[in-house]
């Protein structure tokens, strides 16, 4: 297993720790053995009395469940674990498939803000007037995902790569079963492998992604989720990754119940001023690490 630590704050973390071992480190075996021995490979029913369907029909199930939404606004906490530990309280603003924007607030002022769209991401510092900006698949570390993906996993829905939304039919993933009472849908792109670990018979749990030959998996996990106007979501986000120089543990808690949805939503675009001072990669990284 490439990440021996384990992470306190995560529930289940032995279910995504599965299914990075599914995914093989990422380059190996696409079978997973099941409880009785057996093997399932891609499309295969499962016969017990506990798996009644087959994976495909699961997968129908979680993506029958997602309605199209158009905006979201909503109340976000944000706990950083390491490489420091800080939590501040704020506001995120999405407009499908176009952007991100979080605003952290500190006794009602905004002190930071986070901008991101398909192309670019944008970290400001209000405080010591200072900003980074990258172009967004060096934020996510080669994962070629778009900004619908991030939004998805964010929000604890599953996903697949470079599509605005789950088709009904998902041909190019793999599935299997673990044990009586898990699946996972996992995909070997060449480029990234990534996979979700659910439980019967539509309850996300976890996503692992392996940008190959460069890091170690990222680990994500959810809590239940819960029902809203345009079908499930979690209210809960962890992420754990080894970068280069820097462990990263953290995890986001989102308040459904004040939630606001499409037309009752204003879009907010996040820009500095010629007062600000940009900071380059290695700077970002420190600032990260320390109070400075």
């Amino acid at each position: 297993m490439m990440i021996s630590r384990t992470v306190s704050i995560l529930r289940n973390l032995a279910v995504v720790m599965l299914l990075a071992a599914v995914l093989g480190g990422c380059r190996s075996s696409r079978n997973v053995s099941s409880a009785d021995g057996g093997l399932s490979r891609k499309g295969d029913s499962v016969a017990q009395a506990v798996f009644p369907v087959t994976l495909q029909e699961c997968y129908a199930t979680v993506a029958g469940q997602y309605a199209a939404w158009e905006r979201l606004r909503i109340p976000v906490k944000v706990t950083l674990r390491s490489p420091k530990a800080v939590s501040i309280s704020g506001t995120a603003i999405m407009d499908r498939g176009k952007s991100v924007m979080i605003s952290l607030k500190f006794f009602g002022m905004e002190v930071g803000a986070l901008y991101v769209t398909n192309d670019s991401v944008l970290v400001v510092d209000k405080m010591k007037k200072r900003y980074f900006t990258d172009r967004t698949e060096s934020l996510l570390g080669g994962f070629p995902a778009n900004v619908s993906n991030l939004q998805d996993m964010l929000l604890g829905r599953a996903f697949i790569v470079g599509c605005e939304n789950v088709p009904d039919v998902a041909h190019d993933m793999e599935f299997d079963k673990i044990g009586d009472e898990m699946w996972l849908m996992s995909a070997k792109t060449g480029i990234v492998d990534y996979g979700f670990s659910f439980s019967p018979w539509d309850t996300l749990l976890g996503l692992v992604i392996c940008v190959t030959d460069r890091y170690p998996p990222v680990m994500c996990e959810y809590a239940p989720a819960v029902t809203t106007g345009y079908g499930p979501f979690s209210p809960r986000f962890a992420i754990s990754a080894n970068l280069p120089k820097m462990r990263v543990e953290a995890f986001m808690e989102w308040d459904f119940k004040k939630a606001r949805w499409n037309e009752e939503v204003e879009l907010r675009m996040l820009s500095v001023t010629p007062k600000y001072t940009r900071i380059n990669p290695s700077d970002f990284s420190r600032m990260l690490k320390t109070d400075q």
